[in-house]
């Protein structure tokens, strides 16, 4: 028999499914089985699911009303396991042990009937769903024998519990905690598994905005707390944070090598840069961690450099270069409470920059500490963000989301340039704003030269067009 069978319900999730499934695939453990219960979907969510060997079944909802008991019910019945995982086609488990983890500590005593893991945000989730999940989903593991709050986006059942005593099929929410409550009664008892960690973008509410005003009041309390706690020991200053990614090819990897190289020698000169004050932060995979810093040794006196090594995690398509950001100040050598201000992202990508608009930033930020962000944003033919002066301060954390999974609901709007030079104020990072809400914007000065340069066929190709004599031409 399956030790686990993981219970997911779809209807077009092809947004999602896809990286939920690969994260599936890469767990420790090893004998379970995913069922997808499908709702009729119509996009290529189920091309998705079959590529990845799934299990699926139809569900069906009766005059488009949607029954969530009901669908996880058939996908129950339609296989044998010792345990069944239910999980959102949206949340993506963190780490390759978080299947094994919730069989832990399921199993741990024979007295828990379930266990439920933790949600956390992606750094470009809302401001609704940061400060629901940071509310609900704390860091401290706890076992609940009266308390019936239990979410099937991340949880675990023993067959014999949950056999006997299916969902609710008759409620069109919450028939986890409806029946979780039933279970308690009966002596069950529910272990919450703080390790058990996945990353839900939607979080608890999706759209319902009726929740956030519940919420909002007490998480602004803790973030104002931390964030006056770090007023008095951050120093106008910067840190650089230039991150490489993760390659499947040497000549990839030495063709972004050059890239930092070309971003160091220029953000080195430029006049804003100020070597006693300022600090450089490459992240970087920890296949070449140790051939890095060897190759950029000849830096080391130019400036205050530190290369942080990452996990192999943050390479996959959903992870924003935010989080990349965050994880590395949990890295011990790094103090995100003391040293500079602000963080400037620099993608190395940016070869045409012009650093000279480094510094008007920097100049800015000098003199209106008021600003927590300033973003570079060009103007395309088909624009990503709105300016327009009611909605110039409200730039969400979307925008350094990776393009595939990026809400994109208007049209006229601008293109912001992610990593051009992307100013943050440290105290933000984790308050869960990230951006704040007092951004300043500033347009490139050449459309030229917000230009992505992200292998040698596009390089070569700006190349030959400098050299073409266009007087000639003529």
């Amino acid at each position: 028999m399956l030790d686990i069978a993981i219970i997911i319900r779809t209807k077009n999730e092809s947004r999602w499914i896809g990286f939920c499934l690969s994260a599936i695939s890469r767990q420790n453990f090893s004998n379970y089985k995913v069922v997808i219960v499908d709702n009729c979907s119509d996009d290529s969510t189920l091309e998705i699911c079959n590529s990845f060997n799934c299990k699926i079944v139809n569900y069906s909802s009766v005059n488009s009303k949607y029954k969530p008991g009901q669908a996880l019910n058939i996908g129950i019945k339609s296989i044998d396991a010792k345990a069944y995982v239910f999980l959102s086609a949206h949340c993506i488990p963190k780490t390759n042990n978080w299947l094994a983890e919730l069989w832990e500590d399921l199993f741990s005593s024979n007295q828990f009937a379930a266990a439920y893991g933790r949600q956390i945000p992606m750094a470009y989730s809302s401001d609704q769903v940061k400060r629901d999940l940071a509310l609900i989903f704390s860091n401290d593991s706890r076992i609940q024998s009266k308390d019936p709050f239990f979410h099937n986006a991340n949880s675990i059942i023993k067959s014999e519990w949950l056999k006997p005593d299916l969902f609710n099929e008759d409620l069109s929410n919450i028939e986890d905690r409806e029946w979780a409550a039933k279970i308690l009664t009966k002596k069950g008892k529910i272990f919450y598994s703080a390790r058990s960690e996945v990353f839900h973008y939607h979080g608890l509410n999706h759209s319902d905005d009726s929740r956030l005003s519940r919420t909002t009041r007490i998480i602004e309390e803790i973030s104002q707390s931390y964030n006056d706690e770090l007023k008095d020991d951050l120093d106008f200053g910067f840190d650089y944070f230039l991150s490489i990614r993760h390659q499947t090819n040497k000549e990839s990897y030495d063709f972004q090598i050059i890239q930092i190289k070309y971003t160091l020698l220029n953000l080195l000169k430029n006049k804003s840069f100020q070597k006693q004050r300022d600090r450089i932060l490459i992240s970087s995979p920890k296949e070449i961690f140790h051939s890095i810093k060897d190759t950029l040794s000849s830096f080391y006196q130019k400036g205050d450099i530190e290369i942080i090594q990452k996990d192999l995690w943050l390479s996959q398509k959903w992870v924003s270069i935010v989080d990349v950001i965050v994880d590395s100040f949990n890295n011990d050598n790094l103090n995100i409470k003391g040293g500079n201000r602000y963080l400037c992202y620099l993608d190395h990508s940016y070869l045409l920059r012009n650093f000279s608009q480094l510094d008007f930033a920097v100049d800015y930020l000098s003199q209106n500490e008021e600003v927590s962000s300033i973003l570079f944003h060009s103007i395309p033919p088909h624009p990503l963000i709105c300016l327009d002066k009611e909605s110039s301060n409200n730039i969400s954390e979307q925008l350094l989301a990776p393009l595939q999974i990026r809400e994109n609901n208007n049209l006229n709007e601008v293109q912001i340039l992610s990593g051009y030079g992307t100013f943050i104020n440290k105290k933000l990072i984790y308050s869960g704003e990230i951006m704040g809400n007092k951004t300043y914007h500033i347009s490139i000065s050449d459309p030229c030269s917000g230009i992505t340069v992200r292998n040698y066929d596009t390089l070569n190709l700006i190349l030959k067009l400098k050299d073409i004599d266009f007087q000639e031409i003529r």
